[in-house]
């Protein structure tokens, strides 16, 4: 039992373990646990999921299955002296704040995975999300109005995958479990993505299947061992490859410029887009046709953009509902031939986006240039 000074607590008849214990008694979520929030120095207030910390008085609510009290108390109340007590020494709630800021994203999917883990055979329906107003497809669509137009990933397939735009740079997080997701690059599949990294989700266990969560999971493993196994001088901070990038990504399109900004008429802007593309996809050297190329995939896309819009404006009417079954269609297709739905899981790198006869006689993955070591079917249900 923990008990700080009474003098410092804003709640001084709560600050015994079971006292706190009893507060809960109709705590209405299955996750976290009372036992959780009570170690940490939190009672019920009996209002929605709102809890206090007993000591410094920190009310936090909209709590998702996949939250740690402890980890929140840290983030939003870290002078707290219940905290100076639990872990010892002002020295210990930094290092341990620090910890939480820097955590690797691998080391982040591991605690997700023991939480998914932890959850099998619960049934999540009925779950309370982290931010409950963008629950619906539509509300989640609003946020995207500024999203960046030159990435692959449109504002229909990130909010389908139950993600919002937060405004800043390329981060999105699931309105569910309030995970967050950012530094797409153009394979990345939403839904894959959000799998890998926050498989407890909630919104996600009921909307894809554990069956599909685990498939990815298995991915993830398998690409989680390759990179221990790799040198650890291979291992750069983000920060380090995305100026790498940039630097490299400026150096071939100045090299291109007069080319194809001159004799072929593309915008600089064009030009940079294609070649940063490339550059993501692993192509560090592009040539003329390589940028040309993928310019028109580009143009493509945003071809496609620009109906997926429009067909969000058309009334739902026969004819509305005609439009959106086609661009759905088209979103599925194959990438290769353009004429099969998407049908083939590559493993490890978990791209989504060839059909099984485009499949039968490539041996890397055309989004990511990465080996294929499994090929496995998949069915539209």
């Amino acid at each position: 039992m923990r008990i700080v000074n009474s003098k410092t607590a804003k709640y001084p008849n709560l600050r015994h373990e079971e006292d706190r214990r009893q507060s809960f008694s109709t705590w209405p979520r299955a996750l976290p646990s009372a036992h959780d929030f009570v170690s940490r120095g939190f009672f019920y207030t009996g209002n929605g999921d709102l809890v206090r910390c007993f000591c410094c008085g920190i009310g936090l609510k909209d709590f998702s299955d996949t939250d740690n009290p402890l980890m929140e108390h840290v983030k939003h109340s870290r002078n707290c002296p219940f905290l100076l007590e639990y872990f010892g020494s002002r020295e210990e709630v930094q290092q341990y704040a620090q910890s939480i800021s820097t955590q690797e994203p691998e080391e982040i999917r591991r605690q997700q995975r023991q939480r998914y883990n932890s959850i099998q055979g619960l049934n999540v329906n009925g779950y309370r999300a982290r931010h409950e107003r963008l629950r619906s497809l539509q509300a989640r669509l609003d946020t995207f109005t500024n999203w960046p137009s030159h990435l692959a990933q449109r504002p229909y397939q990130l909010a389908a995958a139950g993600l919002y735009y937060t405004g800043v740079d390329d981060h999105c997080r699931c309105f569910a479990c309030d995970g967050g997701l950012r530094k797409w690059e153009p394979g990345d599949d939403p839904w894959i993505e959000h799998c890998r990294w926050f498989p407890a989700c909630p919104h996600a266990i009921e909307t894809k299947g554990r069956d599909f969560i685990d498939l990815i999971q298995l991915s993830a493993d398998q690409a989680a061992d390759e990179n221990a196994s790799a040198p650890q001088e291979e291992m750069t901070t983000s920060m380090a490859r995305m100026s790498i990038e940039e630097t490299l990504v400026q150096r071939i399109a100045d090299r291109y410029d007069s080319m194809l900004n001159g004799s072929m008429g593309f915008s600089k802007e064009e030009i940079k887009n294609a070649v940063l593309e490339l550059v993501q996809q692993g192509n560090k050297a592009p040539n003329v046709e390589d940028i040309v190329t993928q310019i028109e995939i580009i143009t493509e896309r945003n071809t496609l953009l620009h109906e997926v819009r429009t067909s969000n404006n058309v009334e739902q009417t026969e004819d509305g509902l005609l439009v959106e079954n086609t661009r759905l269609k088209r979103i599925l297709m194959c990438c290769l031939c353009r004429k099969n739905q998407v049908n083939i899981l590559f493993l490890p790198c978990t791209h989504h986006k060839v059909c099984l006869e485009c499949s039968r006689d490539i041996q890397t993955c055309p989004m990511c240039k990465r080996t294929i070591k499994d090929k496995i079917r998949t069915y539209m249900l």
